[in-house]
């Protein structure tokens, strides 16, 4: 197979001719497909259904690089609407977990909907990301929650630079170390963003390794170095010390059974933020743990970071041109 994507947990057919496999892309779910060993011919063996969505409406992501304040070549996928309204576009900074992960050109429904809304998209590889050599990874010890925020900050000029966004509609989002680095953003540098979508985050890195479990409780420790030898770093790099400079407004969702990132770490943030007045919409979804998996789950929060989008950022007086969705989002049964 010669098209961009990614093909995961390969076996041997029972013929023992050809290898199955799963393969999806940006602009395809999914679908188990079969390549003949001996002639590279590929097959699609299931088509995963699209909603009635056709293929042209969906985008590839372009491979782009920007360079770091320090001298590093960051690297990142730019997701552009197919129309391009030059300097009007809001601008998602769409950051990865781990936080030694990637974002990757993989199937991500969510992205290519918000993007077929208006808005520009850019997951940043910053540095610690896997995939770009040892010195790249590495460069993330010490330095998580400052030389990725700034990673990320390069992330929006390189947006700007081409034109593409409007510099007051720039919102960090992203999911458990990407939920971080979302209130690390917001706190840190508040005048580059107008929001943030924070997912089963960690906020507090001295209590994260008491409530997590045992495969990640020393994970900071081997970024950060040992916290009672580090407190100062610690302390810093804990983006719930910064609240006080949190002016934007915020969605928080988490998974009631999240053994990972505690619901505690939300709680005690939004409970902090909204007694200083920050505007702050906190969901809360039962038998779901790290990532949401519910079918109802995913659309409510899909819809939830629409409305977000839209009401809080956006400003706009009406949920926009897909007006028969419905909004409020549907309730939790």
């Amino acid at each position: 197979m010669d098209r961009p994507g990614h093909a995961t947990s390969p076996s041997w057919a029972p013929d023992g001719q050809s290898i199955v496999y799963v393969f999806d892309s940006p602009v395809a779910p999914p679908d188990v497909w079969q390549t003949d060993v001996a002639t590279g011919r590929s097959e699609q063996l299931t088509f995963s259904a699209l909603g009635g969505i056709p293929t042209d409406d969906l985008v590839m992501p372009e491979h782009v690089t920007w360079p770091s304040a320090d001298g590093f070549e960051v690297h990142g996928l730019l997701y552009s609407p197919r129309e391009v309204r030059p300097g009007q576009h809001g601008c998602l900074v769409n950051i990865h977990g781990g936080p030694m992960n990637q974002s990757r050109s993989v199937w991500n429904g969510l992205t290519q909907y918000l993007v077929q809304r208006g808005w520009v998209v850019i997951q940043s590889n910053y540095r610690g990301t896997l995939g770009y050599g040892r010195a790249y990874r590495e460069a993330l010890f010490g330095s998580w929650g400052k030389g990725d925020l700034e990673d990320n900050i390069g992330a929006i000029d390189f947006c700007s630079a081409r034109g593409l966004i409007h510099s007051d509609r720039v919102v960090a989002w992203g999911g458990s170390a990407g939920g971080y680095s979302t209130l690390v953003c917001v706190a840190r540098a508040p005048e580059r963003f107008a929001g943030g979508v924070a997912l089963y985050g960690l906020y507090d890195l001295f209590t994260f390794g008491l409530e997590t479990h045992r495969y990640e409780r020393y994970y900071v420790e081997t970024i950060l170095g040992p916290s009672s030898e580090n407190y100062a770093l610690w302390h810093e790099r804990s983006p719930i010390n910064y609240l006080d400079r949190v002016r934007v407004p915020l969605l928080f969702l988490h998974g009631l059974d999240d053994p990972m990132a505690l619901l505690a770490q939300s709680d005690t943030v939004v409970g902090e933020l909204r007694r200083r007045g920050v505007d702050c919409e906190y969901v809360t979804y039962p038998n779901e743990g790290h990532g949401f998996r519910h079918v109802k789950h995913l659309i409510d929060h899909t819809l939830r970071i629409d409305r977000y989008l839209n009401q809080k950022v956006l400003r706009a007086p009406e949920p926009g041109p897909l007006g028969t969705l419905p909004y409020p989002p549907m309730p939790i049964a």
